[in-house]
C-alpha cells in the first residue's frame, strides 16, 4: 500500500480529526436547508468547489457538498490545477490511498491505469502530487458527506486549449451513471500580490462582473465561451482547465446553478489581494430539468399573483417585491422568454416580453411594469386604473441550440479548387475548403460559401427604444425588436457586446427564428421597427437582408447599427429595403483602427460617403476612449471631414467610453472630453451634435439650428417636449432632417 500523506493538515485546514470533523460539520450546518431539500432527488454529475483554505473558501464548498450528502457514488473524479509542478499533460497518482485526518481514501487504480494507457496526454509525475493542495483540500469535505466511492485524483499541467476535449473525452471513457466530477477551482486572483489588477475602482462590484461573465459560461455549459472567455479578460481562474475539461465531459442533457460565490475581501473587508470562490452544481435526469417547461397551476398563480403584486408596488413606492428565492420551485428561477400583456374591457392596455431566456420570476415583475408604463401605443398606466386590468403571462420555453442550418452567401467568388473570395467586407477574406473567415460564420464547403447563422439568432430583444441604437432623428420614441447573431469581421478591444460579436455561432446558445418568424413577432407585438444590432450586422448579411425585404413588405422599418465595414455592392442591395443605418466610426485614425479594431478607416468613410449617396437615413456615433482616440487634434479633423464631405446635418453622437472587455484598464471618458468634442463639432459647423451615456445632459436633447428652440428633449431614453411638425420646427418652421 502506498499513501499520498496530507500535505496541509495543521495549516490549510485543522490538523486533529475531530477539531477538522467538527469544522466541516459546522461549514454544512451553515448551508440553508432548501440547498439540501432542492437537490435531495437530484442526479448530481458534478461540481465546481473552491481550494483555498478552508478558512477562507471552505463555507462556499459547503454549499456544493452539502448538495451530494448522503448520495451514492462508486467514483469520485477530481480534478485539480498544479500549482507546484510544472509538466504537460495531466497527472495520473501511483498512490493506493490518499490520507487526511479523517482517514484514507483508496485510489481507484484499474481506471487511473486505464488513463495512462493514453500516455500522450496520462503521465505520472510524482513531484506533482508532493504538495498540491487543489485536490486535497476536497477530501475532508467528501470523507464528511459520503461513503464507499473510490477516488481518481487527476492534476492538469500543460493542457493546450485544443487538447482540452480529448482529455475529457478520455475521462468520459471511465465514468458513468455512479460517477461524481470536481472540477476544483478558485476565481480571480485580484491585486498586486497576484499581479493582475484590471482596474483599481469599484474592485468589489467589477469583480462580480468579471468572475460573473465566466460563471454565466459555466452554467450555459459553454466549454469554448469559457475558454475564450478566460483568454479574452485574462481572468486569472486557476482551475479553468479543469473547470473547461468538465465542461466537454457532461451529458447534454446537464443542468448548472450557482450555489454560492463571495471572495476573501468580502471575509476581511480588504480589497488590495483578494481571492473569488464560487461553488457550482451540475445535475442530470427529470428532477432540475423542467422537460416539458410548463408550469402547474400553483406556479401560475404564484406569478399571477407576484404581478399584480410588483405592478401595485409599483405605483405605490417604486420598489419591487421581496421574494424568498428558497421557497421557490426550480422552474421559478430558471431562464425563459417571457411576454405580460395588460387588458382592459377585453382591450389590450399594454404588451411587452422578451424572447431572451431570463429568471423567470424576475422577468415577470420587470414585463409586467414595463407593459404597464412603456409600451408606446398606449399613454403610460395610473395607478387607478391597476385594479382593473387584467394580466396574462406567456412563458416561452429556453432558447435550444441548433446547428445544421445553413443559407448560402450573397457575394462571394471562387477563385480555386480549394477557395473561394467572400466580397461582403473589404476584408475580402480568402477561405480554404471547410474554413471559414474572419467574421466566424461562414464556412466554404467544397466552393460553396455558407452562413452558419441564417436564421440563427443569439438574442432576441422586444422594447428597446429607437434612441438606445442611437437613432434620435428616426421616428423618437419607437421601441424597436432587435436581433443579432454570432461573429462579427471586427476585432475591437473596447466591445461592449464581445461575447457576441467575438463568438462562434457553436460556442453560445441560438434559437431558430426564420425572417418570416421575426417580422411575425414584430407585428404581434406591434412593434413598428426591427433593429439589426449588438453584434454585426454584416456578418449576418443574408439573414438581415430577408427580414428587411419581407419587413417592408409588412409596413415595418428595419435598421442597421454597423461599424460600415461593407462594401458598395452589398450596401446598396441592402439599403433598398433597409430605413436606416447607424455608423460606429470608431477613430479619425487608420493606426487606431489597426491596432484595435482589425480593420482601417478608409471603407468605413467609404461606406459613410456611399450612405449619402444612396439617400438613406444614417447617424454616425464615435466612442471616445481616454488617451487613444479622444485628441482635439483627431477630433477637429474629423468633424472638418463630416462637414466637408456629408454636409451640416448628419447626427452627430460624442459617447462616453466605460473599461470594457479588453481596454478595462482605462478609465471612462472625463465629461469635459465629450463636451470638448461637442465643441469642436458645433464649431466646425455641424448642427447636430450629442453626448452619449452622460444622461441626464443638455447634449441629449435636438435643437433647432433656427431659433435655437428645444425641437425634441431627452432624458436618457425618455423623451419629454416635442416640438417637430411635418418635419419642421413648431417654433420658427425651419426643417429639422430625419423621420419623423
Amino acid at each position: 500500500m502506498k499513501v499520498r500523506e496530507p500535505a496541509l493538515a495543521g495549516t490549510w485546514y485543522k490538523g486533529k480529526a475531530d477539531e477538522l470533523r467538527k469544522t466541516i460539520t459546522n461549514f454544512l450546518f451553515k448551508v440553508p436547508t432548501s440547498v439540501t431539500e432542492q437537490y435531495k432527488d437530484a442526479t448530481i454529475v458534478g461540481l465546481v468547489s473552491p481550494h483555498a483554505g478552508h478558512e477562507y473558501s471552505g463555507q462556499c464548498a459547503a454549499y456544493g457538498y452539502a448538495a451530494i450528502k448522503d448520495k451514492s457514488y462508486k467514483r469520485v473524479v477530481i480534478m485539480g490545477p498544479s500549482h507546484h509542478a510544472g509538466f504537460k499533460g495531466v497527472a495520473v497518482t501511483n498512490a493506493t490511498h490518499y490520507k487526511t485526518p479523517l482517514g484514507t481514501v483508496e485510489i481507484d487504480q484499474p481506471v487511473c491505469q486505464a488513463l495512462l494507457k493514453n500516455a500522450d496526454l496520462f503521465s505520472v509525475h510524482p513531484d506533482a502530487d508532493a504538495l498540491e493542495h487543489s485536490l486535497e483540500i476536497q477530501l475532508p469535505f467528501l470523507q464528511t458527506v459520503i461513503t464507499g466511492y473510490k477516488l481518481v485524483p487527476l492534476i492538469i499541467g500543460d493542457v493546450r486549449d485544443k487538447e482540452l476535449a480529448a482529455v475529457a473525452k478520455a475521462i468520459r471513457q471511465i465514468t458513468d451513471n455512479e460517477t461524481l466530477v470536481i472540477a476544483s477551482s478558485d476565481f480571480t486572483h485580484y491585486g498586486p500580490r497576484f499581479g493582475y489588477v484590471p482596474f483599481e475602482d469599484n474592485i468589489k462590484e467589477n469583480l462580480r462582473k468579471l468572475d460573473g461573465g465566466a460563471i454565466d459560461k459555466i452554467v450555459s455549459l459553454s466549454a469554448d465561451g469559457f475558454t475564450k472567455y478566460i483568454n479574452s479578460t485574462g481572468a486569472t481562474v486557476c482551475g479553468y482547465r479543469p473547470i473547461a475539461i468538465l465542461l466537454h465531459l457532461l451529458p447534454k442533457e446537464t443542468q448548472a446553478n450557482l450555489l454560492d460565490y463571495y471572495t476573501s475581501g468580502d471575509l476581511l473587508g480588504d480589497y488590495t489581494d483578494t481571492v473569488s470562490y464560487a461553488s457550482i452544481c451540475f445535475t442530470a435526469g427529470g428532477q432540475r430539468q423542467c422537460d416539458e417547461h410548463i408550469l402547474d397551476e400553483p406556479e401560475q398563480k404564484f406569478l399571477l399573483k407576484l404581478a399584480r403584486e410588483a405592478l401595485r408596488m409599483h405605483f405605490k413606492s417604486g420598489k419591487m417585491p421581496s421574494v424568498d428565492e428558497a421557497k421557490l420551485t426550480p422552474r421559478l428561477k430558471q431562464k425563459f422568454g417571457v411576454f405580460v400583456s395588460l387588458h382592459k374591457n377585453k382591450e389590450l392596455r399594454g404588451c411587452i416580453g422578451n424572447f431572451e431566456p431570463v429568471v423567470l420570476y424576475k422577468a415577470v415583475m420587470k414585463q409586467v411594469i414595463e407593459s404597464a408604463t412603456g409600451d408606446p401605443r398606449f399613454e403610460p398606466m395610473t395607478a387607478a386604473e391597476e385594479s382593473g386590468v387584467h394580466i396574462e403571462i406567456s412563458v416561452m420555453p429556453p432558447m435550444k441550440k441548433i446547428h445544421s442550418y445553413k443559407e448560402k452567401v450573397s457575394f462571394y467568388r471562387k477563385i480555386s479548387e480549394d477557395a473561394i473570395e467572400c466580397l461582403i467586407c473589404p476584408k475580402h477574406c480568402k477561405v480554404l475548403n471547410h474554413q471559414r473567415g474572419t467574421c466566424g460564420n461562414k464556412e466554404n464547403d467544397d466552393g460553396v460559401y455558407y452562413s452558419l447563422v441564417y436564421s440563427r439568432p443569439c438574442t432576441i430583444t422586444t422594447g428597446d427604444p429607437i434612441e438606445k441604437k442611437p437613432f434620435f432623428h428616426f421616428l423618437p420614441g419607437a421601441k424597436t425588436l432587435s436581433l443579432a447573431t454570432a461573429g462579427c469581421n471586427f476585432g475591437c478591444k473596447f466591445c461592449q457586446n464581445w461575447q457576441i460579436s467575438q463568438a462562434k455561432p457553436e460556442e453560445i446558445e441560438n434559437s431558430a427564428a426564420t425572417p418570416e418568424d421575426i417580422v411575425k413577432q414584430a407585428k404581434e407585438t406591434n412593434l413598428t421597427v426591427i433593429a439589426f444590432t449588438y453584434g454585426e450586422p454584416v456578418g449576418f448579411y443574408e439573414y438581415m437582408l430577408d427580414i428587411a425585404r419581407l419587413a417592408k413588405e409588412h409596413n415595418i422599418k428595419t435598421v442597421m447599427i454597423s461599424n460600415g465595414y461593407i462594401n458598395e455592392k452589398p450596401l446598396w442591395e441592402v439599403c433598398k429595403h433597409l430605413s436606416a443605418v447607424k455608423v460606429d466610426l470608431k477613430s479619425f485614425s487608420d493606426d487606431f483602427y489597426k491596432k484595435y479594431c482589425n480593420g482601417t478607416l478608409q471603407p468605413v468613410l467609404d461606406t459613410l460617403l456611399t450612405l449619402k449617396e444612396i439617400g438613406i437615413w444614417y447617424e454616425i456615433v464615435v466612442l471616445l476612449i481616454p488617451t487613444l482616440n479622444d485628441s482635439e487634434q483627431e477630433i477637429q479633423a474629423m468633424c472638418e471631414w463630416i462637414k466637408d464631405n456629408l454636409g451640416a446635418d448628419v447626427p452627430m453622437h460624442f459617447s462616453r467610453f466605460h473599461p470594457m472587455y479588453q481596454l478595462a484598464n482605462l478609465p471612462r471618458t472625463p465629461l469635459k472630453t465629450l463636451e470638448q468634442a461637442h465643441t469642436i463639432a458645433k464649431k466646425n459647423g455641424l448642427n447636430y451634435v450629442y453626448l452619449g451615456n452622460v444622461s441626464p445632459h443638455t447634449a441629449e436633447s435636438t435643437y433647432c439650428p433656427g431659433c435655437n428652440k428645444v425641437v425634441i428633449e431627452r432624458k436618457g431614453y425618455t423623451i419629454g417636449q416635442y416640438n417637430v411638425k411635418e418635419g419642421k420646427c413648431t417654433a420658427c418652421g425651419r426643417p429639422i432632417p430625419g423621420i419623423w
